[in-house]
């Protein structure tokens, strides 16, 4: 289903903006194969940071992209060009924050939104072996927790004081 909305929305942004496939992911660094299978719904399971790189460019939450419309936010406001690494970091501490606070293990944690047991457990745990969660459990955690997938990547600056305030405990 992810692939049906994300295949609307890039169409309806492509026709809005007049930007052609090879313009777009010229633009956006999104291969041009991808976008074509983005366009016509082939690819299943987009790469999280697909995604983050769709939003990016057309400067909107990630939620917006796939349409999780209780959580799309005001345009504008995002942090954009973000590293993998700095958004896996970023989630990987929200998470450890997460199951501490609901006293649930990461294990059970994914076991609840449907995916393997050890899911969370090797993403979140210290020298992980499993450096990047895929965009569908990334979904299903921020639907399981009722926030914005930006929020939970770090990408969302909407109100900057609570994130200094929030990344500030996000690093301790």
């Amino acid at each position: 289903m992810i692939a049906i909305y994300i295949q609307k929305f890039l169409i309806r942004k492509l026709k809005t903006a007049k930007l052609s496939r090879k313009d777009f992911a010229e633009l956006s660094g999104i291969s041009y194969r991808t976008i074509c299978d983005l366009l016509t719904a082939t690819k299943p399971k987009p790469e999280l940071m697909t995604i983050i790189k769709i939003a990016d460019s057309f400067n909107c939450s990630v939620d917006e992209v796939i349409n999780r419309k209780k959580f799309n936010a005001k345009p504008g406001g995002y942090k954009t060009n973000l590293s993998t690494a700095q958004i896996m970091n970023y989630l990987r501490k929200y998470l450890t924050k997460k199951v501490h606070e609901h006293s649930i293990t990461p294990s059970k944690l994914s076991r609840t939104i449907r995916f393997s047991s050890a899911s969370i457990s090797e993403f979140i745990k210290d020298n992980a072996s499993q450096k990047t969660l895929g965009s569908i459990i990334t979904i299903a955690l921020a639907d399981y927790f009722a926030v914005s997938v930006d929020e939970m990547i770090g990408r969302t600056t909407i109100n900057q004081s609570k994130d200094k305030v929030y990344d500030k405990e996000m690093s301790l």
